[in-house]
């Protein structure tokens, strides 16, 4: 038996399996064959557009970019509450972006307006904050979709759709494309109709393929997510002359085949591209796509509905169709293996036939491919104005849903609606869910390989007054990580022990921080599962003493953002500084005004400088001062800014800066000007 001890820091390598606490037999792990699955998709989608999901950021500033990056790591925040592992981020909502791109503008939801630059890369820190989580990012874009409701459904269109191609940054294809563009109708109560880049141009293909290799290139992304955006709406008449011409070079297929073949040369070139990159790169991306549950009726419904080998036992034969009704033959990109995954969105009741068609057609579809099958479900839908699902109603879903050994998991429509409960039926369904993903568990593996070595993790412990920090150094045979915590001295039993972490081996090393009670002793048992599917024979166990030593933080520089101590009312007024923390705690700054007219700011996890905005009203302020308070969460230091006055239009040019000067040469003045 082997107890490591860890005081501060320590690098631990295991050169024996024999020396191990721990050894239990070596088996291969094939997930949908256990009752409890070892290997799920968990996801939940993250949408940009009109601001669903995420708001926009409120300008270019540090602190307006800041407050972004909170609001995203509150989203991973419920992630984790719920133990999901697939982050779908919508990254082109709107035939735009939100990463750097050269083709493509920036997205007016992300900064208001499109073009716009925010300031920083946000796909590229948010990539790097999932997979901190051990949580894959997948890439959601919308290929064709190049508006909202912008034209009118009926009669030409032209000038409306040239006005809102001018209000278009001109780094948009559209805009550079006017001809290139179809009209579809999504809600025809509206009267209006999106634009959609035309299917059927090689070049807007072309334009989409090289958006997809841009993103590869220059991000860690995990995979492309299409969801269910096609021909959606669009009338034969729009895509007539692209029709005619084909039929005048001998095209023999109907309008219909032609569409849908338009749909699955791109289909196929982007399975291709993203193929001939990973090999390229070295990287594993996937491409998925959800598209609507129903890919076709089946036979028994009159034409075109009804499809040899479709959907038999639907509601009605209307169903909304991906085949039928968007052009889009999923069922053949799963049969040719074009996509990796596939999410049809299944968003009816259990309790209606559609439900346990489509899921049990989907699972009978993989069977004899390659292609994963995941199952969109809407929590949504317990909203009243849905008249409300019944509590058991998502329950019953996963569970017909896990009753199928092709199903690897589902993915939730939207994150929001995890977020926050709209009624007590919606409370209580959650709460169940939270329940039944009760520890993490492993992705889905994208591919098997033969381990040569089965090494032990190399691991460095790190301990400060909040978190015992383990990173882990990249490991050629392993895949993954199980980590089992308990406090104290209890005993563990790696048969029913709840897994407490899952670590992904990648090409860096992988650092987490697991929040710690300073006091107290954690025993951490970490479990191997390696590139071949086999769990490793063996546990680790480490020991974590109570962390006893600690260094005070530090607080300098502090400072107002102003040269005159003087200020305009209707102002914000930026106050910064410089922390360090010798042991690494996560530090947090208070900003405590002098006046209860001003609130109080506090801002966590800080690091280096800092920054932060205050928003002056117009009203008369004397000698008001902010009190920066830092601690590290046992120690605390303070510093007090200069005081200011307010507004400005009180006094002279010449009395602000005698105000100044007094202060500068004097700051204990109390004097009171106005």
């Amino acid at each position: 038996m082997r107890i490591l001890n860890i005081g501060r820091k320590v690098l631990i390598a295991f050169l024996a399996v024999s020396v191990l606490l721990f050894v239990i037999p070596a088996k291969t792990v094939k997930g949908a064959e256990e009752e409890k699955r070892t290997f799920e998709f968990r996801g939940a989608w993250v949408a940009t557009v009109t601001n669903i999901d995420i708001g926009k950021q409120s300008g270019t500033s540090a602190a307006a970019i800041e407050a972004y990056k909170q609001e995203f790591l509150r989203i991973l925040d419920v992630f984790e509450e719920y133990n999901l592992n697939v982050v779908i981020f919508q990254v082109r909502p709107l035939n735009d972006a939100f990463y750097k791109s050269s083709i493509n503008p920036w997205s007016r939801f992300l900064t208001g307006t499109e073009g716009l630059d925010p300031g920083w890369d946000p796909m590229a820190w948010m990539i790097e904050e999932t997979h901190k989580r051990n949580m894959e990012f997948h890439a959601w874009m919308n290929p064709y979709r190049a508006s909202l409701e912008a034209v009118p459904i009926h009669g030409d269109y032209e000038a409306q759709k040239l006005a809102y191609l001018a209000t278009l940054d001109d780094k948009n294809f559209a805009k550079q494309n006017p001809d290139m563009l179809v009209r579809g109708v999504h809600d025809s109560s509206t009267g209006m109709a999106r634009l959609l880049l035309n299917p059927a141009r090689p070049e807007v293909r072309q334009h989409i393929l090289n958006t997809i290799s841009e993103v590869i290139h220059k991000y860690d992304v995990d995979a492309i997510h299409f969801d269910d955006y096609f021909y959606n709406g669009v009338d034969a008449s729009e895509d007539m002359a692209d029709y005619n011409q084909y039929k005048q070079a001998g095209g023999k297929l109907t309008h219909r085949d032609w569409r849908c073949e338009q749909v699955n040369i791109l289909i196929e070139g982007i399975h291709d591209l993203i193929e001939n990159l990973n090999d390229k790169l070295g990287k594993k991306v996937e491409f998925g796509i959800s598209p609507a549950g129903v890919w076709a009726p089946g036979p028994s419904c009159p034409a075109p509905y009804g499809q040899p080998g479709g959907m038999e036992g639907l509601q009605t034969c209307y169903s909304y169709s991906s085949y039928v009704d968007l052009y889009a033959d999923t069922r053949k990109w799963v049969r040719e293996e074009w996509i990796d995954y596939i999410l049809p969105q299944n968003y009816g009741s259990f309790y209606r036939p559609n439900h346990k068609v489509i899921t049990s057609w989907w699972a009978n579809e993989v069977k004899t491919t390659s292609v994963k099958l995941y199952i969109g479900l809407a929590p949504y839908q317990y909203n009243s104005y849905n008249d409300g699902w019944d509590i058991p109603d998502m329950s019953d879903q996963m569970d017909w849903g896990y009753s199928f050994d092709t199903v690897s998991g589902f993915s939730m429509y939207n994150i929001t609606n995890l977020r926050r409960s709209t009624n007590d039926k919606m409370r209580v369904a959650l709460n169940n869910l939270k329940t039944r993903w009760n520890e993490p568990v492993f992705l889905p593996m994208k591919e098997i390989k033969t381990v040569s070595a089965y090494n032990q993790p190399e691991i460095t412990i790190d301990r400060n007054n909040q978190f015992t920090t383990l990173t882990f150094a990249p490991n050629e045979g392993a895949y993954a990580y199980a980590v089992y915590r308990a406090k104290g001295s209890g005993t563990f039993n790696p048969a029913n022990a709840k897994i407490f972490d899952i670590v992904y081996n990648r090409d860096e090393p992988m650092r987490m921080e697991y929040a710690s009670e300073r006091d107290k002793t954690y025993q951490y048992y970490i479990r191997t599962l390696y590139a071949d599917g086999t769990f490793g024979d063996d546990i680790l166990h480490i020991t974590v003493d109570p962390y006893t030593y600690n260094a005070a933080p530090e607080l300098k520089n502090v400072s107002l953002g102003i040269s005159l101590l003087v200020v305009p009312g209707k102002t914000m007024l930026e106050i910064s500084g410089e922390v360090f923390d010798a042991d690494g705690d996560p530090l947090t700054v208070t900003i405590k005004p002098s006046t209860r007219i001003l609130s109080e700011q506090t801002l966590t996890n800080v690091t280096g400088e800092f920054v932060k905005e205050i928003y002056i009203p117009d009203l008369s302020f004397n000698r008001v001062y902010f009190t920066i308070t830092l601690s590290d969460g046992v120690e605390s230091v303070s510093v007090r800014t200069r005081p200011f006055y307010a507004p400005a239009s009180n006094y002279s040019l010449l009395e602000q800066h005698m105000i100044t000067m007094e202060i500068i040469t004097n700051d204990t003045v109390e004097r009171i000007y106005r």
